[in-house]
């Protein structure tokens, strides 16, 4: 079969539905759109390895497929052949459904997001941008013809699904690099500039991950990789997060007040998600938000921020990591991941005092 037909040489086209139409005929025009969509979902694909997001984008583009057969389905009197709709709700629904599963896995983030943080991520924004596009010609479209009420909710969704997927890609690209960049090191010559606190961090064994479990405060996402020994606790656990942030605030409020120094305590989950703050009377207003991102930081990283901050010194080898992810990435000590049977789950943040003082109040309530 020859790819050329000759049949659009005159300026029309064939609907899927039979009727000729002229080729910047308003139908057109959406699925057109969605062509380009997915042709950006496939430069996406290619600059990504990650399995979650591929999986994702693979499902997208095959559903593209059904998306525009009722984009050019015109029925009625004049259809050339009998047809019907393919779309249904249940596709928005499976859209939602990853949405909130990669909301869980995402650390959130605050203000606008300037896409460009990786070559994947900024392409999953172009084709996020496509499909408003898309959406826009659709609601033309609408104004004088029949569009599948499931075809604009999908398109609604989508853009929303292709924000979120960006994101996660950016985030996850981001800790393979950091991740790969600190293999590098180990398996270089280069190591043997490492002072002796950035050796001990690299030498320490890196820890099998769980298998991949949706995120929640009852049950921390099973895919946060490795911890270090060094931030492993090895009392038994609470029955949730929330009970053992509890009693982790507990011990390092004690352990600030018996250093004299109002501090600011916070946790949060697998996903950087807030689980409990704590702020004692006196402690700086300031050190609400660098609690928060000290804890943020060290569950992003993986590890404590104290050993981020080794390496983010000029001339070593994370240094520039404090300007990357929006600036939100603290290089200084007081934040230390949670971990649980060699499962990172969470983090502990702690501010108000000085580095030394953080990093003993930290500790504190990672020892409770």
């Amino acid at each position: 079969m020859k790819v050329y037909t000759k049949t659009g040489d005159r300026g029309v086209t064939s609907l899927f539905s039979g009727q000729r139409v002229p080729k910047d005929h308003a139908r057109v025009e959406v699925y057109g759109t969605l062509d380009e969509a997915s042709a950006a979902l496939g430069l996406a694909k290619s600059l990504t390895k990650n399995e979650k997001a591929l999986s994702i984008i693979h499902r997208i583009q095959a559903e593209l497929f059904d998306v525009n057969a009722d984009l050019a389905t015109e029925l009625g009197e004049e259809a050339k052949r009998p047809l019907r709709y393919r779309l249904t709700e249940d596709h928005a629904r499976a859209l939602e459904q990853s949405i909130d599963s990669l909301e869980a896995a995402r650390i959130p983030q605050k203000g606008f997001v300037i896409p460009g943080a990786s070559s994947a991520g900024a392409a999953i924004d172009l084709a996020r941008t496509i499909v408003r596009r898309a959406e826009r010609a659709a609601v033309k479209l609408s104004k004088f013809a029949e569009v599948h009420p499931p075809v604009m909710v999908y398109l609604n969704r989508l853009s929303d699904l292709l924000f979120v997927l960006a994101r996660f890609v950016d985030q996850e690209e981001m800790i393979a690099q950091v991740t790969a960049k600190v293999k590098r090191i180990l398996t270089e010559n280069s190591a043997a500039g490492l002072s002796p606190e950035e050796r001990s961090f690299f030498e320490q064994p890196i820890l099998e991950p769980a298998t991949e479990q949706p995120s929640t405060p009852e049950h921390p996402a099973a895919n946060d990789a490795a911890a270090d020994t060094a931030t492993s606790t090895k009392k038994p656990a609470a029955s949730t997060l929330l009970g053992r942030a509890k009693a982790m605030i507990e011990a390092a409020e004690a352990k600030a007040a018996e250093i004299g120094v109002p501090m600011v305590i916070t946790v949060v989950d697998g996903g950087g998600n807030l689980v409990a703050q704590h702020r004692m009377d006196g402690a700086l207003l300031a050190s609400i938000a660098i609690s928060r991102d000290k804890a943020y930081t060290a569950m992003a990283l993986k590890m404590s921020t104290e050993a981020a901050a080794a390496l983010a010194q000029p001339y070593r080898a994370l240094y520039g990591l404090n300007t990357v992810d929006g600036g939100r990435l603290v290089v200084f000590g007081g934040g230390i991941p949670i971990a649980d049977d060699g499962v990172i789950i969470g983090a502990i943040g702690v501010s108000g005092g000085s580095v030394e003082q953080d990093i003993a109040v930290a500790q504190a309530g990672l020892d409770a």
